[in-house]
C-alpha cells in the first residue's frame, strides 16, 4: 500500500463530482480527515472496464479516488458502473 502523501493524483470528474484517482492502493490512514475514498474495481477480463465502485475492493483493484463529496455507496450494494 501507498502513503497518500508520496503519491501523484490526477483530476476527475466521476457522476458530475469531482475526484482525485490513483492506480495505486492507499494506505487509508494516511488520507486526510474529512475526506472520502472509494476503490475502483475492473472486470474480470482484464480489458479495462470499470465496473463497480466501492469502499474497499480486494480482488481487480484499478484505482483509487478520494473525494471532498460522500457518495450514497454501502459495503453490501455497492455502486455498479
Amino acid at each position: 500500500m501507498m502513503n497518500a502523501d508520496n503519491e501523484n493524483f490526477e483530476l476527475v470528474l466521476v457522476d458530475d463530482i469531482p475526484a482525485i484517482f490513483t492506480n495505486a492502493r492507499l494506505n487509508r490512514e494516511s488520507i486526510p480527515a474529512g475526506l472520502f475514498y472509494y476503490d475502483i474495481r475492473h472486470d474480470d477480463g482484464r480489458r479495462g472496464i470499470a465496473c463497480e465502485i466501492a469502499p474497499h475492493v480486494l480482488v481487480n483493484h484499478w484505482e483509487t479516488i478520494i473525494t471532498r463529496q460522500r457518495w450514497n455507496i454501502t459495503v453490501i450494494i455497492p455502486k455498479m458502473i
